[in-house]
C-alpha cells in the first residue's frame, strides 16, 4: 500500500509529496525538486496547521476555555499516539535520508518521523487546500480521540 493510500489523499503535484519526504540530510545526495529542497519549511507550516485544526475540533467538541482546549489538544497530539500513527503510515520507509543518517538509525528517530508527518500535513494543504488537509487530520488524529464529529 502506498503512502498516499495510507493517508487517504492522492497528490495532484507529486513534488509536494517528494519535498515533504526529503529530510535535510538528503540534500546533495541526488537531484531534488524545486528549491528549497527539503521538508524544513513544510514542517513549520504543518505544525501550525495541526495546531489550528486541533484547536478547531476542540472548540467544536465543546471546549470553551484555554485549559480545556489545551487539554483536548494534548490528548489529540499525544506523543505516543503520534508515534503509533507514524508507525502505521510506515514513515520510516518513505522518508529520504542520506546514507549516513540511515546508518545512524535516523529513519526510526521519533523526531525525524514527527517532522516528516508535519511536512506531509503541509504538503496536503499546499496541494489540495485547507479542507483536504483538515479531512486527513480529522481522520488520522481527531476521530480516534473524539470520535466522528458533526464538524465533518
Amino acid at each position: 500500500m502506498s503512502l498516499e493510500q495510507k493517508l487517504g489523499y492522492f497528490f495532484f503535484d507529486k513534488n509536494h509529496l517528494k519535498r515533504a519526504l526529503y529530510h535535510p540530510s538528503f540534500e546533495g545526495e541526488t537531484e531534488l525538486p524545486e528549491p528549497p529542497f527539503d521538508q524544513v519549511a513544510y514542517g513549520v507550516l504543518g505544525r501550525s496547521l495541526l495546531a489550528a485544526v486541533v484547536t478547531e475540533f476542540a472548540l467544536r467538541s465543546g471546549c470553551d476555555t484555554i485549559e480545556t482546549i489545551a487539554h483536548q489538544g494534548a490528548q489529540i497530539l499525544e506523543p505516543q499516539r503520534l508515534q503509533a500513527l507514524q508507525e502505521d503510515l510506515c514513515l520510516e520507509f518513505y522518508v529520504k535520508l542520506s546514507p549516513a543518517a540511515k546508518a545512524d538509525g535516523q529513519s526510526q528517530d521519533p523526531t525525524v518521523l514527527q517532522e516528516t508527518f508535519e511536512a506531509l500535513v503541509a504538503a496536503v494543504y499546499l496541494d489540495g487546500g485547507y479542507s483536504s488537509m483538515r479531512r486527513i487530520v480529522k481522520h488520522l488524529l481527531v476521530d480516534p480521540v473524539l470520535g466522528p464529529t458533526e464538524a465533518g
